[in-house]
């Protein structure tokens, strides 16, 4: 089975184009989304939520539509969330009782959709839902979290429906990822009145596959999930991520390829494709990008001469940057540690400084040493904390002799995390913010089911390079003709590692000698593709989702009747 040939307008796939399937839809009177990412940066989906949220609110107001997620305490960052303690106070006084603690408010996004964060760590009868609901015993810990979380979301779902929601309201709760789709299992055996959704943004067992360095795309059809899932240890998140999949009433998946994944692993074809979008509003109007560009391009090349001071040489320095979690190579950390170390060796006309803004991993990493964190003198500014399990990363670095040596013409830096702030609790900027002041960004995804770092590049006017096996990159060959300009798109295979790096160099290097005119013009084209995923043409996929998902519960209902007659 071979990704990089899959047609994107599948059967149940709506294209940004194409109306065709939104006649007769049915629309939810109110809906809830539960994710472990809202106000809670982690992966990509915490940028779906964010984006979409606008969207959301002017879809249903802020009275239909309402965000949960986890309370996260002192470590709750400054801007995110604004608490009002009025809001539904009566409520969460008596749901109090009961164990569960909610903080109500709204997230500091456009459209300020309603925010229930849940204190689900104080909860008082943990062991007993443990039991209850997770489909193997003695769960690791992980594992119980991930339980306890979604299920508590969903009592405070259905809590809240009791108190709020007149009967005979049509309500949806829309789960994303394992980490609080448990919630979905909680629902589907207490709440037959409140219909569930589960979107598919990876899978456990694809990215534990892929992360071996096992062939994973040409060989996928001849995986079995059980005989995997026992050969990595992986069975308990393996068979909680299949129950939820097999038990919502509709699933949604972010690509082809997470579409495949749940076919091959959870025996359950998504019900529809939902591919991820963007929100303009988040991004700078353009004299204030451009500002912004030209303080932030100051600011990481003075991180770049903190570490390495190089002199005049380094002014003219060309800034390209990649993020993700720490996973090398789903993440293509391998293959662009590989091109700078190549791209050093030759010693470019241009000088390069590269940056990697590298969230850990969800799991520590065995390789992690802290007697060697001397190493990370050499790739972290002074400012910011190293965590040890980066030595992974700074042994690549030495491997390929990227030492941070003043005669380099390939500089490194590492921002550990997806920035927030300084450790004196200071933010001095985001992820964003750094985002917009660098020339270049790369990501050579191995395993990316969809890979929002090259859109929100894109959307910041910075230039990218990313592969077929992202799914976001797959997406704009098929939908656009002319797509080798602000985003550069290389043919990636199981064997064709070799290839992809040669191609990103001819691309690095084709920048090192670019004029200002030219990236001006570049920058142009990398904006342009961002007018395709916006959620305003995307979301009419999440509208078919919940329309799927209400005409199922026709058929429940009808099928009951029937029963009952019998």
């Amino acid at each position: 089975m071979c990704f990089v040939n899959l047609i994107i307008d599948r059967k149940g796939y709506l294209c940004a184009n194409c109306n065709s399937m939104l006649e007769k839809i049915s629309e939810p009177d109110c809906l809830f989304e539960i994710s472990w990412e809202v106000c809670n940066k982690v992966t990509g989906i915490y940028t779906t939520l964010l984006s979409k949220a606008l969207t959301c609110v002017e879809q249903y107001d802020h009275s239909n539509y309402i965000l949960i997620g986890p309370w996260r305490g002192n470590t709750f960052p400054d801007n995110v969330f604004t608490e009002k303690k009025t809001l539904f106070k009566a409520w969460r006084r008596d749901i109090a009782r009961n164990g569960i603690t909610v903080h109500a408010g709204y997230w500091n996004t456009p459209g300020e959709p309603v925010t229930l964060l849940i204190d689900y760590d104080e909860y008082p009868q943990k062991e007993l839902l443990l039991h209850k609901y997770l489909p193997v015993p003695e769960p690791e810990n992980n594992t119980a979290q991930s339980t306890v979380f979604g299920i508590i979301a969903a009592m405070v779902v259905e809590s809240f429906v009791a108190q709020y929601i007149p009967e005979g309201q049509k309500i949806i709760a829309h789960f994303h990822e394992t980490i609080g789709g448990t919630g979905a299992l909680y629902l589907r055996l207490n709440c037959r009145n409140i219909l569930t959704v589960y979107t598919i943004h990876s899978s456990y067992l694809s990215r534990t596959i892929a992360s071996t360095g096992q062939p994973f795309y040409d060989e996928l059809d001849t995986y079995v999930d059980s005989d995997v899932a026992a050969q990595f240890n992986v069975m308990q998140e393996h068979l909680l991520e299949k129950t939820i999949v097999r038990s919502v009433h509709v699933l949604t998946a972010i690509s082809d390829y997470a579409a495949a994944e749940s076919e091959q692993f959870f025996g359950r074809e998504a019900d529809i494709i939902t591919p991820n979008g963007f929100e303009e509003n988040i991004v700078p109007e353009t004299e204030a990008l451009r500002l912004k560009h030209v303080k932030y391009r100051k600011k990481l090349y003075d991180m770049g001469v903190q570490l390495s001071p190089g002199g005049e040489k380094q002014v003219s320095s060309l800034l390209i940057g990649t993020s993700g979690r720490l996973e090398i190579r789903n993440k293509g950390f391998d293959l662009f540690i590989e091109v700078l170390g190549r791209l050093n060796e030759s010693q470019p006309e241009v000088p390069i400084i590269a940056y990697f803004f590298v969230a850990p991993p969800v799991e520590r990493l065995p390789e992690s040493k802290e007697s060697e964190m001397d190493s990370a003198e050499k790739y972290v500014p002074s400012e910011y904390k190293a965590d040890p399990v980066y030595n992974i990363l700074f042994r690549r670095f030495a491997d390929h002799k990227l030492l941070n040596k003043p005669d380099d013409d390939v500089k490194i830096v590492v921002l550990p995390g997806y920035i927030e702030k300084l450790d004196n609790g200071d933010k001095i900027f985001s992820y964003y913010d750094l985002l917009s002041g660098l020339d270049l960004t790369v990501f050579p995804s191995y395993y990316e089911p969809w890979g929002y770092r090259p859109l929100e590049s894109l959307a910041f006017k910075v230039p990218t390079i990313t592969t077929s096996f992202s799914g976001f990159g797959l997406w704009i060959r098929a939908t656009s003709t002319d797509y080798n300009k602000g985003i550069a798109v290389l043919e990636r295979y199981d064997d064709n590692e070799e290839q992809v790096i040669k191609g990103i160099i001819k691309r690095i290097l084709e920048f090192t000698l670019y004029n200002d005119e030219q990236f001006a013009r570049v920058k142009q084209q990398a904006a342009y593709y961002v007018k395709l995923v916006l959620w305003e043409n995307l979301f009419a996929n999440y509208k078919q989702a919940y329309s799927l998902a209400l005409k199922s519960a026709r058929k429940e209902n009808s099928a009951t009747v029937t029963e009952n007659k019998m």
